[in-house]
């Protein structure tokens, strides 16, 4: 399967999504607060969360976050959908990574063993499930074999793109256990627990700014992102095509 990530990351299986994701470091353009400025609200609201932060700065608010002081019981599913983006480069980067111990190494080997071996079903499963309706719909509404041969080249357009769904999908499944498991490691062995303690300890400070106003972007979100991406490379992969086919004629024309 063919990889356009960036720095050609070969060992996690969201590293095979068919879309380039070569702008996953974007600034939003929006500031961020310093640890030490004090939040002048009672309570935050993020989404259905509520937040208690009276006569506290970003920083205390950070130390009393769910996610900080009960991280086994708070990582889940809703975490990872909330930080997918985060999630999915973070947990990236960490399959990469050569374990300090034997233990940190196996349960790493065991996280990309899955994600390779079950993702390509959770892929092929969000292809089957929007693959056969269009097809369905396109038989029904359509009548002549060139509209049909065209709605399903619309098809295979988003056809990569449908694919990472699948890949992600996965991660949301399979990411929250992955840190856990991590967490259950022994920091005085294992280099990877400190690093994910720092992730989750990002992860709040996320929310806590979100939670003030410092909205994440539309265009930021990992799958838009991919869709914006696909775009991108499909009108590049025809200007490539063009330009073979300009040159050939140029030189048959000579």
């Amino acid at each position: 399967m063919p990889s356009n990530l960036p720095n050609n990351a070969p060992d996690i299986d969201p590293s095979y999504l068919r879309t380039s994701l070569s702008n996953q470091k974007e600034e939003s353009g929006v500031k961020t607060m310093n640890d030490d400025d004090a939040i002048s609200q009672d309570k935050l609201t993020y989404f259905w969360k509520v937040f208690e932060v009276k006569n506290k700065t970003i920083n205390q608010a950070v130390d009393s976050h769910p996610y900080v002081i009960n991280p086994m019981g708070t990582i889940g599913r809703e975490f990872s959908v909330f930080h997918l983006s985060d999630m999915y480069f973070y947990l990236n980067e960490l399959s990469r990574a050569q374990g300090t111990s034997l233990e940190e190494h196996n349960l790493i080997e065991e996280f990309k063993a899955d994600l390779k071996y079950n993702g390509k079903y959770w892929s092929k499963t969000c292809v089957l499930a929007t693959f056969v309706p269009f097809i369905g719909f396109t038989l029904l509404r359509t009548r002549t074999i060139v509209s049909r041969l065209f709605y399903l080249y619309i098809y295979s357009l988003f056809f990569n793109q449908i694919y990472d769904l699948g890949l992600l999908l996965k991660m949301i499944h399979s990411g929250p256990d992955m840190i856990k498991n991590v967490l259950n490691l022994d920091e005085r062995k294992s280099f990877s627990k400190i690093q994910t303690e720092l992730f989750i300890r990002y992860c709040a400070k996320k929310e806590i700014e979100r939670a003030l106003g410092q909205r994440k972007k539309f265009n930021e979100l990992i799958y838009v992102r991919i869709l914006r991406n696909g775009v991108k490379d499909f009108i590049n992969d025809w200007k490539l095509r063009f330009r073979v086919v300009k040159t050939k004629l140029f030189k048959n024309n000579n």
